[in-house]
């Protein structure tokens, strides 16, 4: 019989095995390139900064030199400022990836003992039940939990099991449901409760950080590109030596002295009707992480060190409708304008 059932669909037991296997694959490698994509980043990310840092100190080494120009002094106060709070916050927003990986490793090895044991037993007992809701229920926590266990999969489980079980006590005791059992119950979905609450308060609180370090890196490279490049031109025949580390320290890459090239978007953001500058309107590049910028006070924004490629641009702001995206493609060095004339709701209405 089974041969025949087995020749009819003309899937064979290993051919499953196989396209199980290829599918955990798909998987695996889904999440190492993901993982692998944020590593970059936040390699590149560390970089930019280790480079603010160092201009810092140069500023600081040749404090003397700016002192007899109040503005230039005032500018590079401001800028160090600007550095010190991109590396606090960057300090804040690092975990290290080890510690990482063996909190969840640990906590999904407490999941696995305490919580998918105890769901095959319930499933076992809603069955015997005839309750097929709660059953499939369980069926699919049995099958979230195998894919991805998580604080809020555990917390839900954990409930949906003492709930039923306290329902269906005597019953419950018949499939191996111990008093020590529901103790660890109780426990981890406490546990895995305040987890949940803290982890959603930590990674909201994370946005936040890593928005305001976006906004503040934007700003550094704003200062330098618009303000201090020009200025040190006046510093070249009095301090040669302090211009020419500032120069280095300004190129992408070591090696050969050559010209800092930058690949930027630019542009501005007015009010399609007034013509007037949309202030804090957020410009995003799509499906890129960690690029997008805050039009200041005239509308203007600026997206610096873009890889070349092509790209989708967006833009948003408070009060109106989001503008239509732009695509674009951008070769290294180039510098490119894209200005966005929004649309205000309460006239589209």
């Amino acid at each position: 019989m089974n041969g025949q059932v087995e020749a009819k669909s003309g899937v064979s037991a290993s051919s499953v095995s196989f396209t199980i296997q290829r599918q955990t694959l798909k998987r695996t490698q889904k999440k190492y390139h993901l993982l692998q994509k944020l590593i970059n980043f936040m390699n590149a990310q560390n970089k930019r900064i280790e480079k603010l840092r160092n201009i810092v100190l140069l500023f600081n080494e040749y404090q003397s030199v700016f002192a007899g120009v109040a503005h230039d002094s005032e500018r590079i106060a401001t800028f160090n400022q600007t550095v010190n709070e991109i590396i606090d916050l960057n300090n804040k927003l690092e975990i290290p990836q080890s510690i990482f990986i063996n909190q969840r490793s640990a906590y999904n090895a407490r999941i696995k003992r305490d919580i998918k044991s105890s769901i095959v037993r319930a499933a076992s007992m809603a069955k015997k039940l005839n309750d097929v809701t709660i059953e499939n229920t369980f069926a699919y926590f049995i099958t979230q939990m195998r894919k991805k266990p998580s604080a809020s999969l555990a917390s839900r489980a954990a409930a949906v099991l003492l709930d039923y079980v306290g329902k269906h006590a005597q019953e419950a005791i018949s499939v191996g449901f111990t008093q020590e059992r529901l103790v660890v119950l109780n426990q981890l979905a406490e546990d895995t409760e305040a987890i949940r609450v803290l982890t959603k308060e930590h990674s909201d609180l994370r946005k936040v950080d890593q928005h305001r370090l976006n906004t503040l890196l934007s700003e550094a490279s704003m200062m330098l590109r618009d303000e201090f490049d020009w200025l040190m031109q006046d510093y070249t025949e009095t301090n040669a030596v302090m211009c020419e580390r500032y120069r280095m320290l300004r190129q992408r890459k070591k090696g050969i002295p050559k010209p800092e090239t930058y690949t930027d978007v630019s542009g501005t953001v007015t009010d399609k009707n007034t013509g007037e500058p949309v202030h804090n309107a957020k410009i995003v590049l799509v499906n890129v992480s960690g690029m997008d910028a805050v039009s200041d006070a005239d509308g203007y924004y600026l997206l610096d060190e873009i890889d070349p490629g092509s790209y989708q641009l967006s833009c948003v702001a408070p009060g109106y409708l989001p503008g239509t995206e732009v695509a674009f493609t951008i070769r290294e060095g180039e510098s490119l304008a894209v200005d966005f004339a929004l649309v205000p709701q309460a006239v589209a209405a």
